[in-house]
């Protein structure tokens, strides 16, 4: 157990020192090319004020805080996503992550979000888009929920990562059809459980090994033709303004 807990830490420890160098080079790279200025912005009927630019500034009045957002803050918010990436899935933040990424500010009467739109490595996969929020304050960001990316740019709200929405009439209706499913080995070896909620509405699970390969497993399930209707399942946030914070 020790000699497991060592290794772990040095790991994290590696990840650390390789993604400090990394993010600094890039963010330096970033700074200079970034919007410096903007005027002052109003969000969700004046529950935020925005200056776009780097740092950008905001004033959330439903949190009565105020703080900009800047390299610590980016910083801080990579890390938590790359190790939760790493601990969920096949899925890993790359060597340039500031170089295809959108920057997104959200505001609502729940208080304010970093939303970051980034590609990302899938491993012996093609590379994956990310949407990942983050609760922002005074404090720094703290990752709330990330899941695939819907758009290859700009705002993003994300999908579940390794779920699938399919429409049946019936519990009974979606234990038949998970039974074809398991019977097939293209299916039951990357099928890690499902449920039937209400209003027709069933929910698959994949493998985390299959996490980032969603849209072409929808494809395949679309073309079996044994479901209503087959699509991501979305992640819902409070309803409210975007922003894009920094132009690059």
């Amino acid at each position: 157990m020790e000699s497991w807990i060592k290794t772990r830490l040095m790991k994290k420890i590696s990840l650390s020192i390789v993604l400090t160098s990394v993010f600094m080079i890039n963010l330096s790279s970033f700074e200079a090319r970034a919007q410096m200025s903007g005027p002052i912005e109003s969000l969700a009927e004046g529950s935020c004020w925005v200056e776009r630019g780097y740092p950008a500034k905001v004033a959330s009045f439903n949190q009565s805080s105020a703080f900009s957002i800047e390299e610590e803050t980016i910083m801080g918010g990579l890390f938590q996503l790359s190790e939760q990436l790493e601990n969920d899935s096949q899925l890993r933040v790359g060597r340039e992550p500031l170089f295809d990424a959108s920057f997104h500010l959200h505001c609502s009467g729940h208080g304010a979000y970093l939303v970051l739109n980034i590609e990302v490595e899938s491993t012996g996969h093609d590379k994956q888009r990310v949407c990942a929020w983050f609760e922002v304050d005074h404090k720094g960001a703290k990752l709330a929920e990330w899941g695939i990316s819907e758009r290859k740019e700009g705002f993003c709200y994300g999908q579940s990562p390794g779920e699938i929405a399919v429409g049946v009439s019936s519990e009974e209706e979606m234990q038949r059809i998970m039974g074809q499913l398991y019977a097939m080995p293209t299916w039951s070896q990357k099928i890690d459980s499902y449920e039937t909620m209400s209003f027709g509405l069933g929910i698959i699970y994949l493998k985390n090994e299959y996490w980032g390969q969603e849209q072409n497993l929808i494809e395949q399930l679309n073309e079996l033709k044994k479901f209503r209707f087959v699509e991501a399942q979305q992640i819902f946030w409070p309803v409210g303004d975007f922003i894009e914070l920094f132009a690059h």
